[in-house]
């Protein structure tokens, strides 16, 4: 009998524990990418709410500077600090003060803060020594909620007929 007889003799068939090693691998590798195919579609769909909510809040500053060209009277009468929101028709655009959902998901406010002024006419935060509010601007931080994580745009407006 020959060494290399002897060898194929004991190389014939596929062990028991190298089938179970095998299976093992290939379970592990199945559950490692269908995890991350599973995270892959939930941060795409958190991406897309997000940047639909982000957009909305820009439109939302857009419409409340274009309520202030239609009448600065309108934002000077709003109370800063309080929650407003926007109600759209296909020909006005209205400030009021319950919520209103945008596509079944999101809502939209936006809250108007004093901006104050320091003698040098520069914007210094509410409260400082020496400065005064400024009676034609406000600060609107408009806000969407309804994605995976609120979405904030600040901006500031001001009585474009006060110049």
């Amino acid at each position: 009998m020959n060494m290399f007889n002897f060898h194929k003799k004991w190389q014939q068939g596929v062990s028991l524990i190298e089938v179970l090693i095998t299976v093992a691998i290939l379970a592990t590798l199945l559950v490692t990418v269908s995890l991350g195919v599973t995270q892959m579609v939930y941060n795409r769909s958190a991406l897309l709410t997000n940047t639909v909510a982000l957009y909305l809040a820009e439109e939302g500053y857009e419409m409340v500077r274009t309520v202030r060209d239609d009448d600065w009277d309108e934002i000077d009468t709003l109370t800063t600090g309080v929650t407003y929101y926007l109600d759209i028709t296909p020909t006005d655009i209205s400030v009021v003060t319950t919520p209103v959902v945008i596509e079944s998901t999101y809502t939209r406010s936006f809250v108007l803060s004093d901006v104050s002024r320091n003698s040098d006419d520069d914007i210094v935060p509410n409260g400082t020594t020496g400065a005064s509010v400024d009676g034609n601007a406000r600060e609107v931080t408009v806000t969407v909620t309804g994605g995976s994580s609120p979405q904030v745009f600040t901006g500031l407006i001001t009585n474009i007929y006060a110049i």
